[in-house]
């Protein structure tokens, strides 16, 4: 993709790709590479000026950290006279600085395989920066090293440089843009934010229970994550509360990972007594290779008074009582008329709080909050 210069007043937009390279894999000849598991281009957004500027993949083999673009790849290698023992790879780049080490023999069992890994290899902050400089985008190209040791004792080494290709032009950013909330110029002119920074981003935290009684110490789940459902992989997980303007007001310890391999997943909970009625506020702070955190999606629970929870309890309805009704509400739609009237004679009964008539049919609500529709036709 061929550089282009552009005026530098207002937000920019810049559209990335990483080339990954790509060489076919022979059997049984000596190689050690990395492949791109999805061939193409993966465009990224940069919008808006210094600190404001944010980035967002929308698609393609990479994703990204608060601070890092992560690149999805497959290492391959083949031993022609062996099986492989292990793999090393070193990027000199982020949590990669120092070499990662794939051990093959136990796991693969194999003279050639292939496995996917996430590299960090470029700076957020430098990508911000690339179209600031007199409209031309450039990053540093990032060498990878690859060695392959064999059980005969044959080492291959293979140096691979991923580079990154960067087009600056003038963008008119929505404000989703700015605070990093977009992902494609295609998608914002669609007015569709599908991804973030990350798809964590996204994750509900569904707390169960959602309702607690004041004093009384209480657990509340959150919903089960899987570390490698999401991209790049999840390190660690806390539990944390939020304050009324969604700022961090309180962190946890981090939830312990459970399970191995596939199985693995964070069940996050968290134990406390209520001191004050109303909302509480949790979210779930997920931690990646970098140290950097990003949030998910906030969720309330709400605590009730003593007063609230027997007034609440005053107003449930049994499944028995609920079931008792209905069959007296399907007998009296055959003896009243089918809108104000069976209106009217709903909202006489003890368990319904009100009803009325809308679109041609009789609503009604219980008195804990369970609604229901009388069809008139």
């Amino acid at each position: 993709m061929p550089l282009s210069r552009c005026p530098l007043d207002g937000a920019r937009l810049m559209a990335v790709a990483t080339v990954l390279a790509l060489t076919p894999a022979y059997a049984l000849k000596d190689e050690v590479l990395i492949r791109s598991p999805e061939p193409g281009e993966v465009r990224t957004v940069v919008t808006g000026q210094g600190e404001a500027a944010s980035v967002a993949f929308p698609d393609g083999p990479a994703s990204m950290t608060p601070r890092w673009l992560v690149a999805m790849v497959d290492l391959r290698w083949t031993c022609s006279d062996s099986k492989a023992v292990d793999l090393e790879v070193k990027t000199g780049k982020g949590p990669d600085a120092k070499p990662r080490a794939f051990e093959l023999l136990r796991k693969h069992n194999l003279q050639g395989g292939s496995t996917r890994a996430e590299l960090y290899l470029w700076e957020v902050s430098a990508v911000k920066a690339a179209c600031a400089k007199d409209g031309e985008a450039r990053v540093d190209s990032v060498p990878v090293s690859l060695t392959l040791r064999c059980k005969s004792g044959r080492v291959i080494t293979q140096e691979q440089v991923i580079p990154l290709q960067a087009e600056c032009r003038p963008s008119a950013p929505s404000e989703e843009a700015v605070t990093g909330l977009t992902g494609s110029e295609v998608e914002r002119n669609r007015g569709v934010y599908q991804l973030m920074l990350s798809k964590f981003s996204r994750q509900e935290p569904d707390p169960t229970p959602d309702e607690l009684h004041l004093g009384r110490k209480s657990t509340v789940e959150f919903s089960r994550v899987r570390p490698g459902g999401w991209v790049p992989e999840l390190q660690s997980l806390r539990v944390v509360r939020l304050d009324e303007k969604g700022q961090v007001a309180e962190r946890f310890p981090p939830v312990r990972l459970s399970g191995r391999g596939d199985d693995a997943e964070f069940a996050p909970r968290h134990t406390f007594t209520p001191k004050a009625a109303g909302p509480v506020r949790f979210a779930l702070e997920a931690g990646y290779a970098d140290g950097s955190w990003l949030l998910s999606q906030p969720a309330e629970v709400q605590v009730l008074t003593p007063a609230q929870v027997a007034a609440k309890a005053a107003n449930e309805v049994s499944a028995t009582r609920r079931m008792a009704f209905l069959k007296e509400l399907e007998a009296r739609m055959g003896e009243l008329e089918c809108g104000p009237e069976l209106a009217d004679w709903l909202e006489k009964q003890p368990v319904i709080k009100d009803a009325g008539v809308s679109g041609g049919n009789v609503w009604y609500s219980f008195t804990d909050g369970v609604m229901g529709v009388a069809h008139c036709h």
